[in-house]
């Protein structure tokens, strides 16, 4: 499972969820994240942090059968320079690969991201300026 939240954002922008993982750098080898989903509570723990490039979605691939979460957020707060990887594993409930997987009797539409880069947030009403007059692409 993989979800990008923002770490911080422009502050004229009406995004009710622009600072959701701008705690995500204090997280910490050991440290538990909880998930609740369909009535039930997921428990993971924190094994990995890493920076990365934003083009570096291979970063993404953990070779394992366990159960995993990672959280992403750009990073040093406040700039989109690099993204925030906070990996951790699934400890509670109990993840047998044995047994069949619970499928939903619906399952959510989704859409599959085929990005070359990882999630960003929105460029802030100051980067836009300093890019627009130092010539930089948007």
């Amino acid at each position: 499972l993989v979800i990008s939240g923002h770490s911080a954002g422009d502050i004229y922008s009406n995004n009710q969820y622009k600072f959701i993982f701008s705690g995500l750098e204090r997280l910490v080898d050991g440290d538990l994240i909880y998930i609740n989903y369909n009535s039930v509570r997921y428990t993971y723990k924190v094994f990995k942090r890493e920076t990365v490039e934003p083009t570096n979605v291979a970063a993404l691939i953990y070779p394992t059968d366990k159960p995993l979460l990672t959280l992403i957020t750009c990073t040093p707060l406040g700039t989109d320079r690099y993204r925030l990887l906070v990996t951790a594993e699934q400890i509670n409930p109990t993840y047998d690969k044995t047994q069949a997987p619970v499928v939903a009797e619906t399952k959510p539409e989704t859409t599959e991201n085929t990005s070359s880069v990882l999630p960003a947030n929105e460029r802030s009403f100051f980067d836009r300026v300093w890019r627009w007059l130092t010539g930089q692409s948007n």
